[in-house]
């Protein structure tokens, strides 16, 4: 707030000083170019305060590129001294935008934060040239991620808190999770520190119908907790010689449900799976 008024005052000061240089404009160009020409003469001034008062409100239109016209540059002098006069004014105005700019995001420091963040990302995606569909499914899950972790520096305002302090905010801020999930259900009670840092590993993740999470046979290196939707687990059979034909063999062979798989689990909200693929 302060640096915007400090620019606003600065800009009425230069208009101040325009003002003074376009009102002594009159006094110093020759009397016979003057009385044919001068600009002066649109509102037949006959005193000083009428004056600069226009000289003033020329100034501002010029500045804010109004230009109404009714006072307007008519000698080479006066052309020459608009001309700088509105250069002064762009440079002047695009430092007050800058400035509310500024304002603004300091007024919403997340969401500044989270614009660059996606930014980032969305960059990153055209310098790859990755595929629209492939593109939309990133900002998706990127879209998700950042609606449940913070964009800030967690670990370094943590690691200024005090045990008693850090345990508190992390017991706080992933209540929803642990109060949704049986597994930490179960813990909470007979060890909060558990539930502490292994809440703190959880890490948003977004699938979209037909997704495979893990697939048979993969080494399993990571533990699924589902906040909402379903999971069906299938275990692939496949038709004679697809084993060991790669994952396109399998995904094709998998997506023939009732002949190449069985399902074998369903996973819902609440459930949590992938200690075995």
């Amino acid at each position: 707030v302060t640096m915007l008024v400090t620019r606003l005052t600065g800009i009425v000061f230069v208009a101040h000083l325009f003002a003074c240089g376009w009102y002594a404009m009159t006094n110093c160009i020759d009397e016979e170019v003057q009385a044919e020409n001068g600009w002066n003469l649109c509102g037949h001034l006959n005193n000083t305060p009428s004056h600069y008062l226009a000289s003033v409100y020329w100034v501002i239109a010029t500045m804010m590129g109004v230009g109404y016209g009714d006072i307007s540059a008519s000698t080479l002098n006066e052309r020459g001294y608009a001309l700088t006069v509105m250069i002064s004014g762009a440079v002047a105005f695009g430092m007050v935008i800058t400035s509310v700019s500024i304002l603004v995001s300091n007024f919403e420091p997340y969401q500044t934060e989270y614009n660059n963040r996606t930014n980032e990302v969305k960059e990153y995606m055209i310098e790859r040239k990755l595929p629209p569909k492939l593109q939309t499914r990133i900002r998706h899950h990127f879209t998700y991620a950042y609606t449940k972790v913070s964009v800030f520096d967690e670990p370094s305002i943590h690691s200024h808190l005090t045990p008693h302090l850090y345990k508190e905010l992390v017991l706080n801020k992933n209540k929803e999770v642990i109060a949704g999930l049986r597994f930490f259900q179960a813990a909470a009670e007979r060890d909060p520190d558990f539930v502490v840092e292994v809440s703190q590993r959880l890490k948003p993740f977004l699938a979209h119908i037909g997704d495979d999470v893990a697939v048979q046979g993969d080494i399993s290196e990571e533990v699924y907790f589902l906040r909402s939707g379903q999971v069906n687990a299938l275990r692939f059979y496949g038709p004679p010689g697809a084993a060991g034909g790669g994952a396109g063999g399998r995904k094709k062979a998998m997506s023939m449900v009732g002949h190449m798989t069985q399902l074998i689990a369903i996973y819902k909200e609440g459930d949590e799976f992938g200690l075995a693929a």
